[in-house]
C-alpha cells in the first residue's frame, strides 16, 4: 500500500474533520444559550465533538506521513523530498495568513473596526512565534486555552503537525519496521501520562506535541497496520472487531475518561477504527459516508477552510456588527452565512490559484 496510492475516502474523512471544527466555531460555540437549559446541555455535549475535528485531522495526518514514511524509508532522496513535500503542502496558506494578519497590523484597520481587537487580535503570541511554529510553548505557558487572537489561533494545530514533521522522519528512518508499531503503542500509552504531568504544574497541556502524541501515534499505527499481511487480512475479515473497538472508546469517553486524563486518547482510538473501517472495509456505511461529493470536494480544500475560516468570521462581524462573532438571531446567522461563503470562496481560489500549483511543484522532488 504505496503512500501515493490517493485514497478517495480519506478525502471525505478530511472533510468530515473540516466540518466538525468549522460548524463548531460558527453555530456551537457563538450560540448563546442560557445556563442549565436543554440547549446549554445540548451545547456542552456538542463542543467535544466539534473540537473532536482536530483529533480526526491528527490522526489522519499519522496514518497518512506515518504510511508515505514506511514506504520510502529506503530512499536516497528520504529527508529532501519528505521536507520538500511538505513545505510546499503547508508554507503558502499557513504565511499568507500571517501576511494578512500583518496587512491588517500596518493599515491599523482595528482603529476603524475596534471589534477586531475584541476577538480576532486579543491575546496574540509574538509574531516570532508563529513565523517558527514554536506558538504552541507560549500558549502552554501562559494557559491561552481558546487559541489567543482567533485570527492566528487555529495555527496551534498546524505547529504540532510541523513539529511531527520534523521529528518523526527520523524515527520512521531508524526504527525497525517491527519496532514502529510498540513504540506507536508506548506514545499512545505515555500521552495522557503526560498531559497529568503538566497540567498539575500549571501549563496547559492541549497544545503541546509530547501531550498530544496519542492521536498521531494512533494513525502511524493504524497505518502499521494496514501494511502488515496478516493484521490487514484479519481486520480486513472481521469488520466486528472495529465496531467493538468504536464502542468500547465511547464508553471509555463515558465512564473512564475525565479521572484518568483519557478523553483525547479514547477520541484518538476511536478516530482510528473509524479510519480502518473506512480504508479497510469500502463497502460499509462509513467509507459510502466519505465517498460523498460534497465531503470529498471540502476535503479537498479543507486545509484553506480551516486556516481562514476564523478569520472571515471575525472580519464579518467586526465590520457589519462591531463585536465578536456570535449567534443571537436570525440577522446573525445570515452574517455567519456570509462569512462561511466568504471562507469556502476564498478557501477553493487558494487551492486552485496557490496550493495546487505549489504542490505540484514540490511532487517533482522525487522519492
Amino acid at each position: 500500500m504505496k503512500g501515493s496510492n490517493r485514497i478517495p475516502e480519506l478525502d471525505g474523512l478530511r472533510g468530515l474533520a473540516c466540518l466538525l471544527v468549522v460548524s463548531w466555531h460558527y453555530f456551537g460555540a457563538t450560540t448563546q444559550v442560557t445556563p442549565s437549559t436543554f440547549a446549554a446541555s445540548t451545547r456542552a455535549i456538542a463542543g467535544p465533538w466539534g473540537l473532536s475535528g482536530v483529533d480526526l485531522f491528527f490522526v489522519l495526518s499519522g496514518f497518512l506521513i506515518g504510511g508515505i514514511l514506511q514506504d520510502h524509508r529506503e530512499s536516497p532522496r528520504y529527508y529532501r523530498t519528505f521536507y520538500t513535500r511538505r513545505v510546499c503542502r503547508i508554507f503558502p496558506v499557513y504565511y499568507s495568513v500571517i501576511a494578512c494578519l500583518l496587512l491588517a497590523l500596518i493599515f491599523s484597520l482595528e482603529k476603524h473596526f475596534p471589534g477586531m481587537s475584541e476577538w480576532l487580535l486579543k491575546d496574540l503570541m509574538p509574531l516570532a512565534s508563529y513565523l517558527t511554529f514554536t506558538q504552541t510553548f507560549w500558549m502552554a505557558a501562559a494557559m491561552v486555552s481558546n487559541g489567543g487572537g482567533r485570527w492566528l489561533a487555529m495555527t496551534w494545530s498546524v505547529a504540532v503537525e510541523e513539529q511531527f514533521y520534523l521529528l518523526f522522519p527520523m524515527v520512521a528512518r531508524n526504527v525497525s519496521i517491527r519496532s514502529l508499531p510498540l513504540l506507536m503503542v508506548g506514545a499512545i500509552i505515555v500521552a495522557p501520562l503526560l498531559r497529568g504531568i503538566v497540567d498539575a504544574h500549571g501549563w496547559w497541556s492541549y497544545a503541546l506535541l509530547p501531550c498530544r502524541v496519542d492521536c498521531l501515534g494512533v494513525g502511524v499505527l493504524a497505518a502499521c497496520l494496514v501494511r502488515r499481511r496478516q493484521a490487514r487480512e484479519y481486520l480486513s475479515g472481521h469488520r466486528s472487531s472495529l465496531y467493538c473497538g468504536m464502542i468500547l472508546c465511547l464508553c471509555g469517553m463515558n465512564w473512564l475518561d475525565r479521572p484518568l486524563g483519557l478523553h483525547y486518547t479514547w477520541l484518538a482510538l476511536f478516530y482510528g477504527c473509524v479510519l480502518l473501517l473506512v480504508v479497510l472495509h469500502p463497502r460499509s456505511s462509513a467509507a459510502a459516508l466519505c465517498r460523498n461529493r460534497g465531503l470529498r470536494a471540502l476535503g479537498i480544500i479543507s486545509y484553506g477552510v480551516y486556516m481562514y475560516h476564523q478569520m472571515f468570521n471575525g472580519l464579518v462581524f467586526a465590520i457589519v456588527k462591531g463585536h465578536a462573532p456570535v449567534l443571537a438571531g436570525w440577522a446573525d446567522f445570515k452574517l455567519l452565512l456570509l462569512a462561511l461563503a466568504l471562507t469556502l470562496g476564498v478557501a477553493s481560489l487558494s487551492y486552485l490559484i496557490l496550493e495546487r500549483p505549489i504542490l505540484a511543484l514540490g511532487h517533482r522532488a522525487e522519492w
